[in-house]
């Protein structure tokens, strides 16, 4: 089953999508986690499942990393919500969805919504630009209740912007990438690129030429995998990770990866990438304070409880934003009233990462 045969089922009555954060990715690659660990440089040595014991990533089933897409760029982690089959019964938070898009296509979509003061919906259309992408297996990641994606490199240093789905069913979620099978000649490269993210053939080309030098320096050591071509034959689309009680949504691996050590070096060192010019962190946390105040707005009257957990989605952001020194964060929490115990000071940093700030309160 193709990416565009798992979003019809999403799609459809017995699903619900629900964008829960937007995240930046600076580094080329995304890691999906079920917390936030201490700053380690694991990412640029991992494909797949995490086994980094100095961070403790793999230490158990805890983490996952793989490219982003083309590169860099500002993403929508989506909930994916098992609705209840009659009335009476739970709905159930079962997983998320992150598609890996072309310039901030889905990031502009949600940004349009918010801007109309309303909470975005999953943009099908949009998605489906993917529907041929397969599935390939890149691990499990084991969690009591959330699950955290980012930038590849996120820590407990609070540098990015982490979407954060909570509520999940506690258990085992198998994390499938859905890849699209690439071009990876020169002229391919340059061909694809200039269409789907900007600069002109000839930048890109020149760019790949200068990749595939860097891939023949860097595996000149290594004969089995210098003989191969620099560049990866593929390249993610969308992240999906499901509860395995439901993991009968997603297709076996449809790409069979023989060699992971070659494909790691061809990330690594051959892969031609869009890269940031600076870090968008800040654009990235003020439209999660937007669309936490969105969700506030559609909520109207509810109960103390779900109030105060609504609170906490936008407070948590802003304390980040302060944290960064963002200037309409700050300026933000200056008029809030409501004052937080230490207890609930802990968790809302804590949320964010910022194990230093929580320590203040302990």
């Amino acid at each position: 089953m193709t990416l565009g045969g798992l979003l019809k089922i999403l799609n459809s009555d017995r699903f619900e999508l629900k964008p829960r954060g937007f995240f930046n990715v600076e580094n080329g690659t995304f890691t999906l986690t079920n917390g936030y660990f201490d700053p380690c440089d694991c990412h640029m040595e991992t494909l797949g499942q995490s086994s980094c014991q100095e961070c403790g990533k793999g230490s158990g089933l805890n983490a996952v990393t793989f490219p982003s897409g083309d590169g860099d760029g500002i993403f929508v982690a989506y909930e994916i919500v098992m609705l209840a089959p009659t009335p009476g019964k739970q709905d159930l938070s079962v997983g998320l969805i992150a598609l890996f898009d072309y310039q901030y296509q889905i990031a502009t979509h949600a940004r349009r919504a918010i801007a109309a003061e309303t909470v975005p919906d999953f943009p099908v259309e949009l998605a489906n630009q993917f529907a041929d992408c397969l599935a390939l297996g890149i691990g499990f990641v084991e969690t009591g209740n959330a699950l955290y994606i980012g930038n590849g490199s996120f820590s407990t240093s609070a540098q990015d912007a982490v979407a954060d789905i909570r509520g999940l069913v506690p258990g085992v979620y198998k994390c499938v990438t859905y890849c699209e099978e690439v071009d990876t000649t020169v002229d391919g490269i340059a061909d694809r690129l200039s269409r789907t993210q900007g600069k002109s053939k000839e930048e890109w080309a020149r760019i790949a030429r200068i990749t595939a030098k860097t891939f023949e320096a860097m595996t000149e050591d290594e004969p089995e995998i210098a003989l191969w071509n620099s560049a990866p034959g593929i390249a993610s689309r969308a992240i999906v990770a499901v509860h395995e009680e439901v993991a009968s949504l997603l297709e076996n691996d449809e790409i069979t990866i023989l060699d992971w050590e070659l494909l790691k070096a061809q990330f690594r060192f051959g892969s031609v990438n869009v890269a940031h010019v600076r870090s968008l962190v800040d654009s990235v946390i003020w439209e999660n304070v937007l669309l936490a105040r969105e969700y506030d707005r559609a909520a109207g009257e509810c109960s103390d409880e779900e109030a105060i957990r609504l609170h906490y989605d936008f407070r948590t952001w802003l304390y980040q934003g302060r944290e960064l020194g963002i200037q309409d964060c700050i300026n933000f929490l200056a008029k809030l009233a409501y004052e937080p115990s230490n207890e609930e000071e802990v968790f809302m940093y804590m949320r964010r990462g910022m194990k230093s700030a929580a320590d203040k309160y302990r």
